[in-house]
C-alpha cells in the first residue's frame, strides 16, 4: 500500500515539473508591400503578411536554436528552420494601408506568433512528425517560390505592356502638345490674331482625344483667364493639379497658377492656403511670398503681410549665396528684374504698414523702394500720400510731381489725383495761385472733381477773387 502511494506521488510530481517546465513564447513580425497600379489590395495584402511571417520566423528560429542548446540537444540547422516553421502559430494579425506621398498604396502587416516548448521537445522526439514538418516546409517552400516565379514573370509582362503603353501615351501628348502650342501662339501670343474664344473652340476639340491630359488642362485654363472665365479656369486648373500629383514639379506649378485666379476673384483666403502648400514646399522661391504677402494685404492681415515682405527680402539673401532647386515659380514675372522684386517687397511692407497708421515707417519703405526701382510711378504715388497724412506738403509735392514725370500718358490712372493733391497741399502752405493752376489742371480732366473745385474756390477766397 505505502509502494503504491509513493508511486502516486511521484507520478504526480512528474507531471508538475513537466507543465511548469513548458513555455510559450511570443515573436512580433512586420511586413510591409507597396501596391503597384497593376496588383488588386487582396494581392498586396498577402504579400505583406508573406513578409510579417518571415520576420516572426527569423526571430523564432534564432529562439528554437538558442532553447536547443540550452537543453544540451544536437540538432542540425536545417532541421530548426524546418520545425520552427511547422510549429509556430499566428495568434493575431493586423493590416493597416496608407497613402504614400506619390499616391501610393502601402500595406502594412503586423502579426503575432507564438512557439510553444513542449513542441519543440516532442517534435525532436517523434521521427514521424519531424517528417511531415518536413513535408508541409518543403510544400511551404515550393508555394513561396512558385508566387514568387509568378510575380517575377508578371513584373516582366507588366514592364513590357507599360513601356508599350508610355511610348504611346507620350506619342499622343507630343501630338497634342504641339496643336496646343500652335493653338496658342496663333490665338494667344500674337497681337495680331489674337482670339481666346477661337483658341478656347478648338482646345476644347482636343479634349476628344485624351481627357486626361494634365497639360491640355492648364493650357484651357489660361485661355479662360484671358476671357475672365475664372470659375472656368479655376476647375480647370484643380483637374490639373488632381493629375499630375505623380510629378510634383508641374502639380505646383499648376496649384500656383491657381492660387493667382483665387485673387482674381478675391477669394483672397484660398489663395492664401494655396500659396502656402506651395511655399511649404518650396521655402526658398523667395517669389512666392511676394504673392502670398498680396493676399494678407488683402485680407488685412498686415501682420502676416509684413512677415511675408521680410521672408521673401531674406530668402533673396540667402538665394545670392547658395545654389538653390529651379521652382514653379520661377516662370512668373519673368520680365521683372530681381531689383524690381525687391522693391515690390519693400512696397508691400510699406503698404502694410501705412495702412496700420505707422507713416514714418511706411515712408522709409518706400523710400527703399524708390531707391532700388526710382522709375515706378506708383511708388512716388504712394510716398506722397503717405507724406500727405503726415502733413509734409513740401515732400508730398515734390512725389506727386516725380509721379506725374515717370507717368506722362496717364497709364495708371491717377493724374487727376495727383492734380487734385496737388492743389490741396499748395492751399495748406498758402501758395494759392499754385493751389489754383493744379485745380485746373484736375477739372480739365474732370469738370465735376468736388475736391479740385473746392480748393481752387477756397483759394480764390483767400486771394480775395472769389
Amino acid at each position: 500500500m505505502g509502494k503504491r502511494i509513493v508511486a502516486i506521488m511521484l507520478s504526480i510530481l512528474f507531471c508538475i515539473v513537466e507543465t511548469a517546465s513548458a513555455e510559450m513564447k511570443d515573436f512580433h513580425g512586420t511586413g510591409e508591400y507597396t501596391m503597384s497600379k497593376y496588383e488588386t489590395p487582396a494581392v498586396a495584402e498577402e504579400r505583406a503578411i508573406q513578409e510579417a511571417e518571415r520576420d516572426a520566423l527569423e526571430q523564432a528560429g534564432v529562439y528554437v536554436e538558442s532553447y536547443t542548446k540550452t537543453e544540451n540537444m544536437q540538432v542540425k540547422k536545417d532541421t530548426i528552420t524546418v520545425l520552427t516553421n511547422g510549429i509556430l502559430k499566428i495568434t493575431k494579425r493586423d493590416i493597416t494601408t496608407t497613402t504614400t506621398p506619390t499616391g501610393e498604396i502601402r500595406f502594412k502587416a503586423e502579426i503575432t506568433a507564438s512557439i510553444d516548448t513542449d513542441d519543440i521537445n516532442k517534435n525532436l522526439k517523434d521521427t514521424a512528425a519531424m517528417e511531415k514538418l518536413q513535408e508541409k516546409y518543403d510544400a511551404l517552400q515550393e508555394e513561396y517560390q512558385k508566387q514568387a516565379d509568378e510575380l517575377k514573370q508578371a513584373q516582366k509582362t507588366v514592364s513590357s505592356r507599360v513601356v508599350k503603353d508610355a511610348v504611346k501615351r507620350h506619342q499622343k501628348q507630343n501630338m497634342i502638345d504641339n496643336q496646343i502650342k500652335n493653338i496658342l501662339d496663333k490665338n494667344i501670343w500674337t497681337e495680331e490674331t489674337y482670339n481666346p474664344s477661337l483658341a478656347l473652340e478648338e482646345l476644347n476639340k482636343l479634349f476628344e482625344v485624351d481627357s486626361s491630359y494634365a497639360h491640355l488642362y492648364w493650357s484651357r485654363a489660361l485661355v479662360e483667364r484671358e476671357l475672365k472665365a475664372y470659375s472656368d479656369a479655376i476647375q480647370d486648373y484643380t483637374m490639373a493639379i488632381n493629375l499630375s500629383l505623380d510629378n510634383p514639379f508641374t502639380s505646383y506649378c499648376y496649384l500656383f497658377d491657381r492660387a493667382k485666379v483665387y485673387g482674381k476673384v478675391h477669394s483672397y483666403a484660398k489663395a492664401v492656403k494655396d500659396y502656402s502648400q506651395y511655399i511649404e514646399k518650396y521655402p526658398k522661391d523667395w517669389k512666392a511670398y511676394r504673392f502670398r504677402g498680396w493676399a494678407y494685404y488683402s485680407l488685412d492681415q498686415y501682420d502676416n503681410a509684413i512677415a511675408d515682405a521680410e521672408a521673401g527680402m531674406a530668402a533673396y539673401s540667402q538665394m545670392l549665396g547658395e545654389e538653390r532647386e529651379i521652382a514653379p515659380a520661377d516662370t512668373q514675372l519673368l520680365f521683372w528684374t530681381n531689383e524690381q522684386l525687391l522693391a515690390d517687397y519693400h512696397v508691400l511692407k510699406a503698404d502694410s504698414l501705412q495702412a496700420q497708421g505707422k507713416y514714418q515707417e511706411a515712408i522709409e519703405w518706400y523710400t527703399k523702394s524708390i531707391e532700388l526701382n526710382p522709375k515706378n510711378p506708383n511708388y512716388y504715388f504712394a510716398r506722397a500720400w503717405t507724406e500727405g497724412i503726415s502733413n509734409d506738403y513740401v515732400s508730398a509735392i515734390s512725389d506727386y510731381k516725380m509721379y506725374l514725370k515717370y507717368d506722362p500718358e496717364d497709364q495708371e490712372g491717377r493724374t487727376e489725383a495727383a492734380y487734385t493733391d496737388i492743389s490741396f497741399a499748395y492751399a495748406v502752405l498758402t501758395q494759392y495761385e499754385k493751389s489754383i493752376e493744379y485745380a485746373d489742371k484736375a477739372l480739365a480732366l474732370n469738370p465735376n472733381n468736388k475736391d479740385a473745385q473746392l480748393w481752387k474756390k477756397k483759394s480764390l477766397e483767400a486771394l480775395g477773387r472769389w
